[in-house]
C-alpha cells in the first residue's frame, strides 16, 4: 500500500477536525503527505513515486477544484479525489469535467482515511495498544469487525475481511452484495459523472469565451441557449459582454432584466428562475458602458444565485478579458474555447490560455472549438490541435450567409428549425458537453427529444408568417434562401 497526498489549507492541517478527522494529527502520519500549497502538492505528486492517490480539500492560494483538476491532467491514470463538504450541482458538474476520479463527503473522507489507516498499520508490529491477527491487521482493543466497518463473508479470516475492505476501498469502487466491505464503509462517496438529477442541483455553466473578436461567440452563445431550451431544460443567457453586448439583438428577446438591473434588487434572481420554467430567460448587458466596471465586481455572487434557479446557464462574454473573465472560468462546469478561421485567432487562444496558467486556472473544464470549418477553410481542428499542443478541438460547420441572416434579424429559433449545418454541429457539441443527467431533467419536464420534429415545423411556419408580415427591409432578412431550406450549406465565409 503506497503513500496519499493531502492537500488541504493551513488551518484544516492544523485542525484536521475541519475535514471530520476528529483527534487525528494528519502531518504526523509517515504514509500521508500533507501540502497547504497547491504547486508543491502538484509537483510532489508529479515527480514521487508510491502515490496511491491524491485527495483535495482545498489549498491555501487556489480552489480545491482547480488543485485536483491539475494534479489529474498531470497524470490521467492517478486517482485524485475531490473532498467536497457541500455537493452542490453546479460542483459536482465541474468535477466531472475536471475529470476527477471522484468526490467525498466530508464523512467518506474520514471513513478512506480510517481504511488507509488501518492498511498502513498491518506493516507494524503488535503493540501494547492493540492485538494483530494472522493476517496483521491491527484493530483497536474490543473493536469488532463490523465496527471496523467489515462484516464476515463465509469462510473469510479477519485478515482476509481486512484485506478486501482495504482494497475495494482504495480503488474507490463500492462493494456488490456479495463484497465484504461494510455497505456504510463507502457512504458518501460520488463517482466524477453524477448518474442523474440532485434535488439540489445547480445549473450546468457553460461559458464562451475567444482570445479575440469575431470569433462568432454571440452565435454560438445564442444558438446553445436555444437548444438547450429545446430540450426542455430552464435555460439562462446571459449577456456577459459587459460593455458592448447585444444578444437581445441576436436572440430575438427583449431582456426580463440587465445585469444592473439584478444587482441592485435584491432577490430579484429568484423571480427569473420561475419565469424560466416555460421559456428561454435573457440577462442583458448593463444598460449603460460606464456601469461595466462595477458589474463585472458583482457578476461573480450574481452568477452562483442565478445557478440555484436554472438547468443551464450559458455566457457570452466580450472579446476584452478582464479579472471577471478569470473569475468566470472557475465557476464555470465547462468554458468553450472559439477560435475562428484566422491565424491571430489562434495566437489569442495562446495568449489567453498562458494567462490561465500564470493564473493557476486548471483547464481540465476546457473545450476548445474550431468555427466556420468547411471545404477550402484555411485551418482544420487538426492545425488547431497542434498549435495548442495536442488539445481535443471539436469542428463547428460552415453555415453560410443564412446564419447571419437570421441572427441579425432576431429568428435563432427558426435557424434552428432549418437544421442548417452550422447549427446542426452546435447541436453536436452542445450533446458531448452537458451532462449525461441533462436529457433525464428534460423529460422530466414533459420535452422529450422526439416532440423536436413537429415543433421545427411549427417554427418554420412562424418563420414564413414572419416574413410575410415584416416590413421590406426586414423582410429580405427574414427570407430563407431556397437551397438552404433544403439542407444545402452556402460556401462562402460569415462572420456571425
Amino acid at each position: 500500500m503506497g503513500r496519499i497526498v493531502l492537500c488541504a489549507d493551513s488551518e484544516s492541517l492544523r485542525h484536521p477536525e475541519l475535514m471530520g478527522l476528529d483527534g487525528e494529527s494528519v502531518e504526523a502520519l509517515p504514509w500521508l503527505e500533507c501540502f497547504a500549497n497547491a504547486e508543491e502538492a502538484r509537483r510532489f505528486a508529479r515527480g514521487a513515486k508510491g502515490v496511491d492517490e491524491v485527495w483535495v480539500v482545498s489549498s491555501d492560494d487556489m480552489e480545491g477544484i482547480n488543485v485536483a483538476a491539475a494534479i489529474r491532467e498531470d497524470d490521467p491514470e492517478r486517482d485524485v479525489y475531490l473532498v467536497l463538504f457541500e455537493a452542490s450541482g453546479s460542483a459536482l458538474s465541474r468535477a466531472q469535467a475536471a475529470r476527477v476520479t471522484g468526490t467525498l463527503t466530508r464523512q467518506a473522507l474520514a471513513q478512506r482515511f480510517a481504511l488507509a489507516k488501518r492498511g498502513h498499520a498491518r506493516r507494524l508490529p503488535a503493540g501494547a495498544g492493540g492485538s494483530a491477527d494472522a493476517a496483521g491487521a491491527t484493530t483497536a482493543p474490543g473493536a469488532s469487525a463490523e465496527a471496523s466497518g467489515v462484516i464476515a463473508a463465509p469462510g473469510a479470516s479477519a485478515g482476509t475481511m481486512a484485506e478486501a475492505a482495504g482494497a475495494a476501498a482504495m480503488a474507490g469502487t463500492v462493494a456488490s452484495v456479495d463484497a465484504v466491505l461494510h455497505p456504510d464503509a463507502m457512504a458518501g462517496v460520488v463517482p466524477a459523472v453524477p448518474a442523474g438529477a440532485s434535488a439540489e442541483r445547480s445549473a450546468f455553466v457553460l461559458t464562451v469565451v475567444s482570445g479575440s473578436g469575431g470569433a462568432g461567440k454571440s452565435s454560438v452563445a445564442t444558438l446553445a441557449a436555444f437548444l438547450a431550451r429545446e430540450r426542455g431544460l430552464r435555460t439562462l443567457l446571459l449577456d456577459g459582454d459587459l460593455q458592448f453586448g447585444d444578444l437581445h439583438h441576436l436572440a430575438g428577446l427583449e431582456p426580463a432584466a440587465t445585469l444592473d438591473e439584478l444587482i441592485a434588487q435584491d432577490g430579484a434572481e429568484a423571480r427569473l428562475g420561475a419565469e424560466g420554467q416555460e421559456e428561454l430567460v435573457l440577462v442583458g448587458a448593463p444598460q449603460r458602458l460606464e456601469q461595466a466596471d462595477a458589474v463585472a465586481r458583482e457578476l461573480p455572487a450574481l452568477l452562483s444565485k442565478l445557478a440555484r434557479s436554472f438547468d443551464v446557464i450559458v455566457v457570452n462574454t466580450g472579446a476584452s478579458w478582464a479579472d471577471y473573465h478569470v473569475v468566470l472560468l472557475e465557476q464555470s462546469s465547462c468554458a468553450l474555447f472559439l477560435v475562428d478561421q484566422r491565424a491571430s485567432s489562434v495566437r489569442a487562444c495562446q495568449h489567453a490560455l498562458e494567462l490561465c496558467a500564470r493564473c493557476g486556472i486548471a483547464t481540465g473544464s476546457f473545450a476548445y472549438v474550431l468555427n466556420r470549418c468547411g471545404k477550402g477553410a484555411p485551418f482544420t481542428s487538426i492545425d488547431v490541435s497542434c498549435a495548442l499542443q495536442g488539445a481535443h478541438v471539436a469542428e463547428l460547420a460552415e453555415g453560410g450567409h443564412v446564419v447571419e441572416e437570421l441572427l441579425g434579424a432576431g429568428y435563432p429559433s427558426e435557424l434552428v428549425a432549418l437544421a442548417n449545418p452550422f447549427c446542426a454541429s452546435v447541436e453536436r457539441l452542445l450533446d458531448e458537453l452537458l451532462p449525461e443527467g441533462a436529457a433525464a431533467w428534460g423529460r422530466s419536464r414533459g420535452m422529450a427529444r422526439g416532440q423536436r420534429a413537429g415543433r421545427g415545423g411549427m417554427l418554420a411556419r412562424r418563420s414564413r408568417r414572419r416574413a410575410r408580415e415584416a416590413p421590406a427591409p426586414t423582410r429580405a432578412l427574414a427570407g430563407v434562401p431556397a437551397d438552404v431550406r433544403a439542407g444545402a450549406s452556402v460556401g462562402e465565409e460569415v462572420r456571425a
